[in-house]
């Protein structure tokens, strides 16, 4: 029988805390391996130009936010495990619907597939935030919960790398319609894997709302949120030049020596530094494409950006847990994956509609906002952060 009582595990490295983290890198394999296979299949089944298809990716940053006032009450009235699965499921055949129509099996009008996006971003959205924001908790002692969410979050990371690199190599030897089996196979491997875990019934608060903000997003981190949603809008923008997989391949690897970067460099520098440092590699990473080709652009570049972008996010992830008030951890992981990952979206369905235009243009604007989020993030969002923060 259930009951409220939950497991004690004396180190964050158990049975379920693996589970936990692999259905999260499952999960967003299966999204991130449509960042370059949408595109195409918008392309062949339907002449979408680029203006269409940048739409269609931006519809689906708004659908992230779209259940998140329900979040709270969904988990409270129903378990919480169930909600992530039905959600998980609900995406798998999202991602079927679109077999079906970029295959000829069915027909649909043009508006459906914009509905489509907002859907598919809706249940990932959701799926997501009871990851982050509940399930990774309930599967960790107290003691071990930012470590957790940090481990956590560096796998769902490196499902930027893995899912588009994945399907470039898939496309050179087989079709990206394939990709989407590919997609929908690791959702279904999530739900499989989440499955195994066991989490106790936990009873709904008396005063249980419909709506609340409560594990979806924090007021109080606006400037926090802006500078990160900036940050990952230029990642974004650059991450939609990149079309071979040995390039994700070397985003992939900067984003593992970032990981090293923590215990072995920025361990004991001051807490502005890293952020600071990982916005100027990325700027740094735009310059090399700007002005070079060759291996610099297919290894160096993308290996000094994943470097820079993974300690940033190491780092903003640390501000939104210690900006948080008691009980707002969850809601304080939500508002970073939904800052991240609009941002990160947002930035692609810009770079496709700029895409037939002059090849340097996203470079240029990545740029950009990369001057403009150090400057942000040195001259505002770090002293309002040292002067808020609660931990």
């Amino acid at each position: 029988m259930d009951t409220q009582n939950t497991p004690i595990h004396i180190t964050l490295w158990h049975k379920d805390f693996w589970a936990v983290i692999t259905v999260n890198l499952l999960l967003s394999t299966s999204v991130t391996l449509l960042f370059p296979a949408f595109p195409s299949l918008m392309a062949s089944a339907f002449s979408f130009g680029c203006l269409d298809t940048g739409v269609a990716f931006m519809l689906f940053a708004v659908g992230l936010f779209l259940p998140g006032i329900f979040c709270s009450y969904l988990v409270q009235k129903y378990r919480r495990n169930m909600v992530c699965q039905m959600s998980m499921l609900l995406l798998v055949l999202s991602t079927v619907f679109l077999w079906l129509v970029t295959t000829g099996r069915i027909t649909v009008p043009t508006s459906a597939l914009f509905i489509y996006r907002l859907f598919s971003g809706s249940m990932f959205g959701l799926a997501q935030m009871v990851l982050s924001s509940t399930l990774v908790i309930d599967t960790t002692e107290s003691f071990k919960r930012t470590e957790a969410n940090h481990a956590a979050e560096w796998f769902r990371r490196f499902s930027i790398a893995l899912g588009p690199g994945l399907a470039l190599y898939i496309s050179k030897i087989m079709d990206y319609a394939d990709v989407l089996f590919v997609s929908m196979g690791l959702g279904l491997l999530s739900m499989i894997v989440l499955s195994t875990i066991h989490f106790p019934f936990k009873s709904p608060e008396d005063t249980c709302r419909i709506l609340s903000l409560d594990r979806f997003f924090m007021p109080k981190s606006y400037w926090l949120t802006l500078n990160l949603f900036l940050s990952t809008f230029s990642f974004g923008l650059i991450l939609s030049t990149c079309n071979t997989w040995i390039t994700y391949c070397f985003i992939g690897l900067g984003f593992l020596t970032a990981i090293l970067t923590e215990n072995m460099i920025f361990a004991n520098a001051s807490i502005k530094s890293e952020a600071v440092t990982g916005l100027v590699l990325a700027g740094a990473s735009v310059l090399i494409l700007l002005t070079r080709h060759g291996d610099a652009t297919t290894y160096i570049a993308p290996f000094i950006m994943g470097l820079g972008y993974g300690a940033l996010g190491s780092r903003f992830l640390l501000f939104f847990v210690k900006l948080s008030m008691h009980c707002q951890r969850g809601t304080s992981q939500s508002t970073f994956f939904l800052a991240w990952e609009s941002g990160l979206i947002v930035g692609l369905g810009l770079g496709l509609m700029l895409i037939d235009g002059n090849d340097n243009l996203p470079y240029i604007i990545a740029l950009s906002l990369i001057v403009v989020s150090l400057l942000l993030y040195i001259l505002v969002a770090h002293p309002w952060y040292m002067k808020h923060k609660n931990r």
